[in-house]
């Protein structure tokens, strides 16, 4: 179940009677916290690396090859594969720069330009293929109203999100100035929770460990 910005602005706000709107807006928790799925979103992957991940299939022929494959507009590319026409072989297809795309020694290959695949060569060339799969992890929609939800992340990210909304409001200080925030408590837990909840990938995926800095 999805959840949205602002759950995770309501149970932030809880956890301290002077977490005030008058002190810290929502507009400044949307701000903040639409970056911050961008940086839980690297940690992850330093974790899994296949977390997160999806295909799009296209068939071949291309209706007009010189067009290209379209792709998703926010993506991080992850590579291509070819399916060889009437067996279930795949073969990869390297996705070079556009520089490189002319150069011997690739094989079947393609390039990106502005969210477009194109193929190197022309219909006939890939005709031993009947489909393109591209790999790629898709990137975080914007957060540009509340009420909209942290789609990307499975529900249990939520208390992460909460906590660093909390480390926020704890580090722009009290309305009441005779009612002290403990940044050091608050960053201490955002750490904690993100920890659980990178460790679920961790028993996933055994990988490199990532580094949860406490400025977070």
């Amino acid at each position: 179940m999805a959840f949205t910005v602002a759950d995770v602005i309501a149970e932030a706000r809880a956890l301290h009677p002077q977490f005030d709107d008058r002190q810290t807006p929502d507009g400044v928790l949307l701000t903040e916290l639409d970056n911050f799925q961008h940086e839980l979103l690297d940690a992850v992957l330093e974790y899994d690396p296949d977390a997160f991940g999806a295909t799009q299939d296209t068939a071949l022929p291309l209706p007009t090859f010189g067009d290209g494959i379209a792709l998703p507009a926010r993506h991080t590319d992850k590579g291509a594969e070819a399916q060889i026409g009437g067996t279930e072989q795949k073969v990869e297809v390297p996705i070079v720069p556009w520089r490189n795309r002319i150069r011997p020694g690739t094989g079947p290959s393609a390039y990106i330009v502005e969210d477009t695949m194109y193929l190197f060569g022309t219909n006939e060339d890939w005709t031993w293929a009947d489909q393109i799969t591209f790999w790629y992890i898709p990137l975080p929609t914007a957060l540009t109203d509340v009420t909209g939800a942290v789609g990307l992340f499975p529900d249990r990210a939520r208390q992460v999100f909460a906590g660093k909304a909390a480390q926020i409001m704890a580090a722009r200080g009290p309305l009441d100035p005779q009612r002290p925030i403990s940044l050091e408590y608050f960053a201490a837990s955002l750490a904690q929770r993100a920890k659980s909840f990178l460790g679920t990938y961790h028993k996933r995926k055994k990988a490199k460990t990532a580094y949860w800095r406490e400025s977070w």
